[in-house]
């Protein structure tokens, strides 16, 4: 089974706040494209070009530590039934961590995140977190 890495995952992996070692153990992981999105928004928020070169440089470390999986129809068909589902029950969520869980679920993953909260609202969706050192 696959692991799908959440943006906030991804985030403190940059802070130095958690370790590929506390995932390594799950094999092969894998980003959304999603994800790139959100560090790609991110990216054109920051205002000192310094900055943004050192995160651009981290994106492209990410982009070369994890496999990047489509987004295709099916997912697009899952992510409208997560919709639905959490509209049915009057539950609001990012669209992007809605997106990511589409995916996930779609391949059968499980998702690693420090956004547990959210994601725990999505049904059938495998929600795992590690530590962050603060």
């Amino acid at each position: 089974m696959g692991l799908i890495i959440d943006t906030a995952i991804i985030i403190a992996l940059e802070r130095e706040k958690v370790s590929t070692k506390q995932w390594s153990h799950y094999g092969q992981t894998y980003i959304s494209p999603i994800v790139l999105t959100e560090l790609l928004i991110g990216v054109d928020r920051v205002k000192n070009e310094n900055k943004r070169i050192k995160c651009l440089t981290f994106i492209e470390y990410v982009k070369s530590l994890f496999t990047i999986l489509p987004f295709d129809i099916e997912e697009v068909y899952t992510y409208t039934r997560i919709t639905h589902d959490l509209y049915t029950q009057r539950i609001t969520i990012g669209t992007h961590d809605m997106l990511i869980a589409a995916t996930a679920i779609t391949k059968g993953f499980l998702i690693l995140t420090l956004n547990v909260k959210d994601f725990k609202s999505i049904q059938g969706l495998e929600v795992l977190t590690v530590s962050s050192k603060d």
